[in-house]
């Protein structure tokens, strides 16, 4: 049985970045490396934004600043 990679795992998010970095290039089981493909430059680009989407996903409510948080609109009723 494979088992694919959860981005959102505690596992992988506490995966140091050189660690991702690493599996990013050279691969990690199913995975091929893209090291050949993507510049490295692309590839850090490629972490930074893993890890946005971790901490968009996996935030809550008081780590987002007062000002900055959204307020739900009311939708109006047909």
């Amino acid at each position: 049985m494979v088992v694919i990679g959860n981005l959102h795992d505690p596992r992988i998010v506490q995966q140091p970045d050189g660690e991702i970095f690493h599996t990013i290039s050279l691969g990690r089981n199913l995975m091929q490396g893209y090291g050949a493909n993507i510049a490295a430059a692309d590839r850090w680009a490629i972490l930074a934004y893993v890890r946005a989407l971790q901490l968009s996903h996996l935030a809550t409510l008081e780590e987002v600043p007062e000002g900055l948080r959204a307020t739900p609109e009311v939708m109006p009723c047909l």
